[in-house]
């Protein structure tokens, strides 16, 4: 993304470049990564659900923030105007009980471990497994 993709820029908060600085200074990768798992068990048509998300993105400048050194040196938050969604779905249907939750905890595991690039929006990541026909697990990083 180029300096023409954002919208705006601001200053950081002390509170908000401790919290920045400490993310990228901890030793142990994925301290500071949150996840949410929802379990979902009803009927979900995934490419709306998708699309939905999109639309959330388009709405809420916090959902397309990136952070940087600004020319001073001090960090600035940026929000640009489009951000790509990360997004997975795979589909676990024909796996037994057991291996879909085996699979789901390798997931969250080496997911947290991927950490973000604070410098590239969105600082999310949205995963999606099938479980069985009405039962779905949203994974919000």
């Amino acid at each position: 993304m180029s300096a023409s993709d954002v919208e705006h820029s601001f200053p950081l908060s002390p509170t908000q470049q401790a919290m920045v600085l400490a993310g990228l200074y901890r030793a142990e990768a994925g301290a500071y990564v949150q996840q949410l798992v929802v379990e979902m068990r009803e009927s979900l048509a995934v490419d709306s659900f998708r699309q939905a998300w999109l639309r959330v993105m388009e709405r809420h400048p916090a959902l397309r923030t990136a952070f940087r050194w600004d020319s001073s040196g001090e960090l600035a938050q940026d929000v640009y105007r489009r951000v790509e969604l990360p997004w997975k779905f795979q589909d676990w249907r024909g796996l037994q009980i057991s291996e879909q939750q085996e699979k789901l905890n390798e997931f969250l595991k080496a997911d947290r471990k991927c950490g973000f690039e604070i410098g590239k929006a969105p600082l999310l990541r949205l995963s999606v497994f099938q479980r069985e026909d009405h039962y779905f697990n949203l994974v919000w990083t």
